[in-house]
């Protein structure tokens, strides 16, 4: 049976944790300020959580696994339609517009493997071998895996993704830029 009381907590323990990281930063937040600001105590915290970096670990994997649910979709609706260029749909970039800086802030966090990029980058890497069949560990892989950051990136300070023109673009730039390389 599922105590809701405690998922509650949780959901509030978590809404105050992105609320102070927006404003105050992770670096200077504590588990006392984290507990004051979420209305529990310190003992109802390690309930929940053994610190806060298992805290922002669960909230980046949460991010992360919608990212990957917004993503599969849109992978199924661009199958569907033949467009598979476009990972990020216009309601994920909405979504990704309005959290931009709770996102930027959550990517600071250091946690190795499990902070935001690294999840991101693996959840890319997974996207492009299942949507184009490219090796995750191929340099082409590495490349598109890169793209996709640079597409985050792009979403996150334009508030849209960039468009085919402009990838095409900056494709052609690059090429120019690889002939000097010869």
């Amino acid at each position: 049976m599922t105590d809701y009381r405690f998922q509650r907590t949780e959901a509030d323990i978590q809404r105050a944790f992105l609320a102070a990281l927006t404003e105050q930063g992770f670096e200077r937040l504590s588990v006392a300020e984290l507990a004051r600001l979420s209305r529990v105590d310190r003992t109802t915290f390690y309930a929940h959580y053994d610190s806060l970096y298992a805290l922002a670990e669960q909230v980046i994997t949460q991010e992360v696994d919608l990212l990957r649910k917004a993503i599969q979709e849109g992978i199924q609706r661009g199958a569907d339609a033949g467009d598979r260029y476009q990972l990020f749909s216009s309601a994920l970039i909405d979504e990704l517009s309005g959290q931009a800086e709770t996102i930027q802030r959550l990517r600071t966090i250091s946690l190795g493997a499990q902070g935001l990029d690294a999840q991101c980058r693996q959840l890319f890497a997974a996207v492009y071998h299942q949507v184009l069949g490219v090796s995750p560990t191929s340099f082409t892989g590495f490349l598109l895996v890169n793209m996709a950051m640079s597409d985050l990136d792009f979403i996150l300070i334009n508030h849209r993704a960039p468009a085919r023109e402009e990838l095409a673009a900056s494709l052609s730039q690059l090429a120019e830029i690889a002939k000097r390389f010869k």
